[in-house]
């Protein structure tokens, strides 16, 4: 059966029906909106985040005001040129990463780190012109596909079955015990679960593909067909996740898949849903007093990946590419490893003191780590090609499932982009795996059930 022919074509018209008069207001209000926001962004920084977490690297520092004009001018620019009407899925995951580091890497960079506040702005520059180049190549015109498998029973059936397996493994080695505290104790959790990983090949990879692609599946999956069993499944590989490693983002997902869900499903004004939705997180968190819910959202979602940025860009700086020879295929291989361990681990005992913290960072600034400046400027082909690929399969298919599955992997995909190198996230973090599962969707005119 042949799958692609690359042929390209103009996408299909608006879903919205926005005029092109309304649609430019539209902008120049999204615009001016997200000007005040980044504003809004830059002092909870200074008023409540530096204060708090200053002991992770997290500091204040006065800024000429010139400065922050430019990062203004900076943080807006994405806008001009970002999908409004959200006419393919892969836009959830543009708006995401915008919000989640773009945003951020105009403010915690000149903050943050240690050379001069114009050292920072550069790496602002840098992040800001390689996600243009990412935004531009994702909304490139489709390809044509004439024909695609569909294996309904293995969607319907086989993944969640996979996932609860998954799951269950991973349950048993954390002895059956669940465990959702977010203080001292998910570090030690952490710690454990790093070890665990790092001496159990098999243990790294089932729980690698439980995380990338078997629980962001069942959960999109049950969400978009209204199913309770799927989604119950997803739901418990999120609780031993959490219990077996800490990792609190991971509590955030069902949120975040089920607000991209409902923003594809209903694009007309989603950016703006979405910014409400960013906005309310600090908002949510001085209401409760809850510094727990502060750590979660605006500290590790948005500004932690952006300290990360500045640090990696900063070693980038000072060290010779290293062309992925800390990648473990490679090493295998018989190549060098100049670092001696995998890069995110090796950034995590440098700069934060710890053998077993994972120190990930976007897929932009691992890349600048790794081919220099042409780095970034791959990374972002590579993936604005990947969801372009992705938008072509669920327009072949033709279906709201496709659609909404697409939609929940799409927003797994922008916090795995946030947060991991791209050659990593392909197998490690699901997005082949994803990929195949959409690819074998039913098609319009075939059901699931």
């Amino acid at each position: 059966m042949s799958l692609i022919e690359a042929v390209p074509h103009l996408a299909k018209p608006s879903r919205t029906g926005v005029r092109p008069n309304n649609l430019r207001r539209q902008r120049i209000a999204a615009v001016i909106l997200f000007a005040i926001y980044f504003v809004a962004f830059a002092l909870t920084y200074k008023l409540a985040v530096a204060p708090i977490y200053a002991y992770e690297g997290m500091i204040d520092r006065p800024i000429p005001y010139s400065y922050w004009i430019v990062l203004t001018l900076f943080a807006v620019s994405p806008v001009f040129v970002m999908d409004l009407e959200f006419r393919r899925v892969s836009a959830i995951t543009s708006w995401l990463i915008y919000l989640s580091l773009i945003i951020p890497c105009c403010v915690v960079p000149v903050m943050a780190v240690d050379a001069a506040p114009i050292e920072g702005m550069w790496i602002s520059f840098s992040i800001i012109t390689s996600f243009l180049i990412f935004e531009t190549v994702r909304s490139r015109p489709l390809y044509r596909f004439r024909s695609l498998p569909a294996f309904p029973w293995f969607v319907r059936v086989l993944v969640p079955a996979m996932t609860l397996a998954a799951t269950l493994l991973v349950f048993a080695w954390n002895g059956f015990r669940i465990d959702l505290e977010l203080g001292s104790a998910m570090y030690d959790r952490r710690a454990a679960a790093s070890e665990l990983v790092h001496t159990e090949t098999v243990s790294a990879y089932f729980l690698a593909t439980l995380m990338g692609v078997g629980m962001p599946f069942a959960i999109a999956d049950g969400m978009s067909r209204r199913r309770l069993l799927p989604f119950l499944v997803g739901l418990f590989s999120i609780i031993v996740i959490v219990s077996f490693n800490g990792t609190r983002s991971t509590l955030l997902f069902p949120v975040l898949c089920a607000i991209g869900i409902w923003v594809v499903s209903r694009p007309r004004l989603g950016w703006l849903h979405l910014l409400g939705v960013f906005v309310s997180l600090p908002v949510l968190s001085t209401l409760t007093g809850s510094i727990y819910l502060l750590g979660i959202t605006l500290e590790r979602m948005q500004c932690l990946p952006a300290q990360l940025t500045a640090i990696y860009y900063e070693f980038a700086r000072t060290t010779t590419p290293l062309l992925l020879r800390d990648m473990g295929i490679l090493s295998w291989l018989g190549f060098n490893n100049p670092l001696g361990k995998d890069l995110p681990h090796f950034i995590g005992s440098a700069f934060y003191g710890g053998d077993t913290v994972n120190a990930n960072a976007n897929i932009w600034a691992s890349a600048q780590v790794e081919l220099s400046i042409a780095g970034p400027i791959i990374a972002s082909l590579l993936a604005g090609l990947i969801l372009r690929l992705l938008d072509s399969i669920i327009a072949a298919k033709g279906t709201r499932q496709a659609m909404l599955v697409g939609a929940g992997l799409c927003t797994h995909w922008a916090l795995t982009w946030s947060n991991a190198a791209l050659q990593t996230s392909l197998l490690s973090n699901g997005i082949v795996a994803g990929m195949v599962l959409i690819l074998i969707l039913p098609a319009q005119g075939r059901s699931i059930e």
